[in-house]
């Protein structure tokens, strides 16, 4: 990818280790622009606490910003500065809005339904089930959702949504777009980047995943979305960080309930209490923007009048709720090939629909 002379001083200023967003624009309002910083370097270093100024000067040099701009190209990424027509307008409004995005992936950050969801990186069965089947009907409706990448929630809601036909979504990281943390999420990474969707981040090519960017990422998460769900977590979650920047930038919250008794409700069940919008399921989101309405629930409730009492049976109690195929062959009483035909049967009739998991809901 090409960049104007002013776009390669900005991505070099921006990507100096310590350079956060408020001290690049500190520097900006000083010197006018990045290439006058560069110009005027011993200056520059002299307005910044001293490991900083270090790592200013020695970024001060042509080679840096040959090894960034190939690091950038070997990781197939591109970077966007404030000052592109491609920069998002959502974040431009934000507290401390990052100054350069590292992104990977067709752009997806001005698209107009945006949902982030988030939660635990410890969660419950209940919590992946709800995360996926919420996920994937948000974007089978055309929403875009955003999450971090991380264990758990963040995984299960980028999983849900490629699990619908064209689903698109978008993971916010708190490393190098060249760097995938979890490691285990590499080839989930690959598959958002292979459906359409995008990885983004704010940190230069090389950045580990250090503890301190997390909470940076999470106003990310919160600025680029309309709204913000929380799943799961504890009171003192990371998600529950990424709500308290959604309430900080005037988006919406959204909590999914849960057990009074359970340790990972405690922050959606807090979150309720305090005003925040329930959500028992993805038509709740949907219909709170109108963006789309629920189908017929007295359709819903009653089986096709052509299924067998077999059928009938495994309906109603998927009704109830998703159930993997052990769980079903121990509620159900029948045996593993009986339950295979049915379930075969019902999906052909699209009745029902199979998740990762063996997860199967109607």
């Amino acid at each position: 990818m090409d960049y104007d002379a002013m776009d390669q001083y900005w991505i070099w200023l921006s990507a100096v280790e310590g350079m956060t967003p408020t001290r690049m624009y500190f520097l900006l309002d000083g010197f006018g622009d990045a290439q006058a910083v560069w110009d005027n370097i011993s200056d520059a270093c002299a307005m910044l606490p001293a490991n900083v100024a270090a790592k200013l000067g020695q970024a001060r040099k042509t080679r840096f910003l040959y090894e960034l701009f190939a690091k950038l190209e070997n990781a197939g990424a591109r970077a966007i500065t404030m000052r592109s027509d491609e920069y998002p307008e959502t974040l431009k409004n934000i507290y401390d809005p990052p100054a350069t995005i590292y992104a990977k992936g067709p752009d997806r950050l001005s698209d107009e339904r945006m949902i982030a969801m988030v939660g635990s990186r410890t969660t419950s069965d209940d919590g992946k089930r709800t995360a996926l089947a919420i996920a994937e009907g948000l974007a089978s409706n055309g929403v875009t959702v955003v999450s971090g990448l991380a264990r758990g929630i963040d995984t299960y809601s980028h999983i849900g949504c490629l699990n619908a036909r064209e689903g698109k979504t978008v993971a916010v990281l708190g490393s190098g777009i060249d760097y995938i943390y979890p490691g285990e999420n590499a080839n989930l990474a690959a598959r958002i980047i292979d459906s359409g969707g995008e990885i983004i981040t704010e940190f230069a090519p090389g950045t580990r995943p250090y503890p301190g960017n997390f909470p940076a990422r999470n106003r990310i998460i919160s600025g680029l979305s309309r709204g913000v769900l929380m799943i799961e977590g504890k009171r003192t979650s990371g998600a529950v960080k990424t709500v308290d920047h959604a309430l900080d930038q005037g988006k919406d919250v959204f909590a999914v309930p849960g057990s009074i008794y359970a340790v990972l409700s405690e922050g959606p069940n807090k979150l309720l209490c305090d005003g925040a919008t329930p959500v028992l399921s993805e038509w709740d989101i949907l219909e709170w923007y109108h963006w789309a309405s629920r189908p017929d629930e007295g359709a819903m409730k009653k089986p096709s009048a052509d299924l067998s009492g077999d059928e009938k049976r495994i309906v109603e109690m998927l009704r109830i709720q998703a159930l993997s195929f052990n769980e079903m062959v121990n509620a159900s009483g029948f045996n593993s090939a009986q339950l295979n035909i049915i379930l075969t049967t019902l999906e052909l009739k699209g009745i029902i629909k199979q998740s990762p998991g063996r997860i199967y809901r109607v």
